[in-house]
């Protein structure tokens, strides 16, 4: 006879929103249970937490990023600081590059199995439906290695997140016609390697190949990159990137993809003209879908959108009283960090019996090289709302310790409400962004102005300090432009 197990909490996917749901909630002394049917990429094993970003995103692709900067850095050499080396005697060893990214998610899934054990968060691998409203709790089935359980908890929290979309007429077999998925793998360069997409996914993924020798054209419908970020960012992340060989098609549309003996034929059209590109793989970074589907959402009643992503509030409440969701599967904001923040956030509201609610920017990353980061408004979209700017840009050409490593590429702008002086968005463009940007969103969420951010002393020489002299540029008071 089938047992059913209770708890007070229980959370579907074991990614960036769900794995932090678990652990705050068992940290307040609720029992919790966590369930998610990912299985590691590499060797098939079940019980790999973290999902896409632990798997097949975050992680994964900053290793291979890594791994392809320093093998082009030592190519290329550091001759103005008198080092040079033999360009011809460097060499890769492609099968222990991807062991170094295999490594990284299995450490990643690892630790996250001994964080449940320190809490006490049961996890169970397997997939979660929906059974039934029990009008005090929910009964959700879970098909697992096992075999089939039911689980009754008082409050679920959906995390399963979402799976990479694909055009219509595109099929993707992962192995020549990719997502990121597949992208991740690749044994070696492709000599020809197409990209619809030029998105962040598509422009880290295409420079960890660009670098490693492939030649790399990106495709995509709208007519600048990072449309996002300040405008000054996307042209010079676009300038950067075509110095480095990159070919751009923007504003087209793509009209087939068919495999041929030739490879993989791409045919597409601007402005009434078609053409075709010929490439030996092609990865396909257009955005994600909802696995909401997946928890049978219909045996409960919760409300999904038009897209199939699952409608929340504020504070991540659906539709039905004690089912909450959070991460890319409400159709937000879909980056990993902002997950994690929704996830803690929850499990502080089931615990505290009220929704709490929680108020922070949230900042965005692309890790080529240099780096490129904002959060808060652009010039664009403040011009936008109204809002009028002073803006202030340094130069790391202007910065000491960008001098002394060499790397001068980039700036630090910095926008300033006109009115009250408040920062209202920060755009970098350079090495050390992804981190520099963290003290930026620490400014705007305490509502600092841009005399605050330039009084505090930063340390010299660092890259940091290129933020504080653009904010005391935006009230044309620094003294080192």
């Amino acid at each position: 006879m089938q047992t059913t197990t209770t708890c007070d909490v229980l959370v579907i996917g074991a990614g960036p929103g769900g794995y932090p749901a678990a652990i705050r909630a068992a940290q307040q002394g609720l029992s919790t249970i966590v369930v998610d049917a990912m299985t590691n990429p590499d060797d098939g094993a079940s019980g790999a937490w973290g999902g896409v970003c632990a798997n097949h995103g975050c992680i994964p692709s900053k290793a291979l990023l890594s791994a392809s900067a320093r093998f082009l850095q030592l190519k290329k050499g550091f001759a103005s600081m008198g080092i040079t080396v033999d360009a011809a005697a460097v060499h890769i060893d492609y099968a222990q590059m991807q062991q170094h990214r295999a490594r990284c998610v299995k450490a990643s899934n690892a630790g996250l199995t001994r964080l449940f054990a320190k809490y006490g968060v049961k996890s169970i691998a397997g997939l979660a439906r929906f059974e039934k409203n029990l009008g005090s709790g929910f009964l959700v089935r879970i098909d697992s290695e096992q075999g089939p359980m039911m689980i009754q908890s008082k409050n679920v929290v959906v995390a399963c997140g979402t799976k990479p979309r694909c055009l219509p007429g595109i099929e993707m077999d992962e192995k020549d016609i990719v997502s990121h998925c597949g992208a991740l793998k690749f044994d070696e360069p492709p000599a020809r390697l197409g990209v619809i997409g030029a998105g962040v996914v598509g422009l880290e993924l295409a420079s960890v190949w660009k670098r490693l020798g492939s030649r790399v054209q990106l495709f995509d419908a709208a007519s600048s990159i990072l449309p996002i970020a300040d405008a000054a960012v996307g042209s010079a992340v676009k300038s950067q990137l075509q110095d480095e060989g990159f070919d751009f098609e923007l504003g087209v549309r793509i009209l087939r993809v068919q495999k041929t003996k030739e490879g993989i034929e791409v045919d597409f059209e601007r402005d009434s003209q078609k053409q075709t590109a010929v490439f030996d793989k092609l990865l396909v970074a257009v955005g994600r879908t909802s696995l909401a589907e997946s928890t049978n959402p219909q045996a409960v009643g919760l409300a999904l959108d038009e897209k199939g992503y699952i409608k929340v509030d504020q504070f991540c409440r659906t539709n039905v009283a004690g089912i909450w969701a959070v991460g890319d599967v409400t159709g937000g904001i879909q980056l990993a960090h902002y997950a994690h923040e929704q996830g803690v956030q929850v499990a502080q509201s089931i615990a505290a019996g009220a929704p709490r609610f929680w108020h922070s920017p949230v900042p965005s990353v692309v890790y080529i090289d240099p780096e490129a980061a904002w959060v808060g408004e652009s010039q664009e979209s403040a011009a936008q709302k109204g809002i009028e700017l002073r803006a202030g840009t340094c130069p790391f050409a202007a910065n000491g310790r960008a001098r002394a490593q060499g790397d001068t590429r980039g700036f630090v702008k910095v926008l300033a409400d006109a009115r009250t002086d408040r920062i209202v968005g920060v755009h970098i463009f350079g090495e050390g962004a992804a981190d520099i940007i963290a003290e930026a969103t620490s400014a705007i969420a305490f509502g600092a102005t841009a005399e605050d951010l330039g009084m505090v002393i930063h340390p010299h020489p660092s890259l940091s300090e290129a933020l504080a002299t653009a904010a005391l540029a935006a009230r044309k008071e620094a003294t080192d432009l």
